[in-house]
């Protein structure tokens, strides 16, 4: 869940600034500053094992668009790097303090796992997004791109979006044969014949 997630550490802070062109009298405005930092998740060795944990497990294509937001941490949890050790956030802004991340709309075409239809529209944060002329981005993260067609593992929350179990493992994208594509780096593969195995509780 990203609202509790903590980035392990701010890797890097590098403002991208394009001077005025020579000799014009217009100058360029500066490109955003991007920000990027890393967190961690928890880890799954089989398809079985995030079937097991999902509370969701759906086919759908994402949505233009999206929501940039700051989930902000409690402010007893101490997991404020830049705060003072007494817990004060005086002076920081809410990005500085908080988690950034974008909820995403995506409309269900497939329902494997768990409460929900066809045609149903839901919200799926992933960490990062632009906001307030700064550009916060997940290290290795690849984000969900408008019109893509994926196939989500994902926990649900009563008040709040869906969220993947694990950006990398927890995502597959549908090729033009409605088969499923891992993402760079994940090690885990799916099937659908695997998936109607889980589906029909054949696999453990």
């Amino acid at each position: 869940m990203i609202r509790r997630l903590k980035p392990a550490l701010v890797l890097a802070v590098v403002p991208v600034l394009l001077g005025a062109v020579a000799c014009s009298s217009q100058p360029v405005p500066p490109e955003p500053q991007t920000v990027t930092f890393s967190a961690s998740y928890p880890e799954y060795s089989s398809v079985a094992e995030l079937w097991s944990t999902a509370d969701l497990v759906i086919e759908a294509t994402v949505q233009p668009g999206g929501r940039v937001m700051v989930e902000m941490p409690a402010a007893d949890d101490g997991t404020d790097p830049r705060a003072d050790p007494g817990g004060s956030h005086e002076g920081l802004t809410e990005e500085q303090v908080g988690v950034v991340y974008t909820v995403r709309t995506v409309e269900i075409s497939r329902v494997l796992k768990g409460t929900a239809s066809a045609g149903q529209h839901i919200g799926v944060q992933e960490m990062g997004g632009t906001r307030n002329g700064v550009r916060y981005v997940e290290a290795g993260a690849t984000l969900l791109a408008e019109k893509s067609r994926v196939l989500l593992f994902l926990r649900t929350y009563a008040d709040f979006a869906a969220a993947p179990l694990n950006p990398l493992q927890a995502r597959f994208d549908l090729d033009s044969h409605g088969g499923y594509r891992s993402l760079p780096g994940n090690t885990l593969r799916v099937t659908k014949a695997e998936l109607d195995a889980l589906r029909a509780g054949r696999v453990s």
